[in-house]
């Protein structure tokens, strides 16, 4: 039904952005991998794929980067037991370059790394999907590989300055030093500003 959306950022928040098109403001939850790349500040034109997610009393729409994402984002939808918010939080756990080289590789350990992903269901995406995903292997992203960067990247989309967000990040890491899951840590920083 919806394919994609170009309009105005207008807020930014831990795992969604809120965009004004033709005087109406949309919310679209992205991938918090997404926004560590995003790095726009409220009133940037930008252009979001979207899914549409219907369920009984909710309509929810997802917001991605580029096709590719959004094609993936569906494709996980398609192992047992993976819905929309799960799909969601392996991509924001991991970012699709590294959630797409943890499955071709059967890496069982960085998938159920990601909040919401156990043993079961990371031997079920890494069955279902092994030979389905060679065309996203080749296109795998270049987002930042340290959690630290991540989480500052994070942290100035959503409109800290990057001394302010760097500093967050450090503290975070140190606290967490296992934690892997970058919307957890997100959530910590945002904790531990607010304190």
């Amino acid at each position: 039904m919806y394919d994609s959306i170009t309009g105005e950022l207008a807020r930014v928040g831990p795992d969604y952005v809120s965009v004004v098109c033709g005087g109406v403001g949309y919310r679209l939850h992205v991938p918090v991998s997404y926004l560590t790349r995003l790095g726009a500040k409220a009133g940037a034109r930008l252009t979001f794929f979207l899914h549409l997610h219907v369920t009984e009393g909710d309509l929810k729409l997802f917001a991605f980067e580029n096709e590719p994402e959004r094609d993936l984002f569906k494709l996980l939808q398609s192992v047992t037991g993976v819905g929309p918010s799960l799909a969601l939080a392996l991509l924001s756990g991991a970012g699709p370059g590294p959630l797409v080289r943890a499955v071709t590789e059967k890496d069982l350990g960085a998938l159920t790394r990601i909040k919401g992903v156990g043993r079961k269901t990371a031997e079920r995406l890494c069955l279902e999907l092994q030979d389905k995903l060679g065309a996203y292997a080749a296109g795998e992203d270049e987002a930042p590989t340290d959690r630290g960067e991540q989480v500052a990247a994070a942290l100035i989309a959503l409109g800290y300055t990057r001394t302010e967000a760097r500093r967050l990040a450090e503290s975070v890491t140190r606290q967490h030093p296992a934690e892997r899951d970058l919307e957890v840590l997100l959530k910590s920083a945002l904790a531990y500003q607010a304190s």
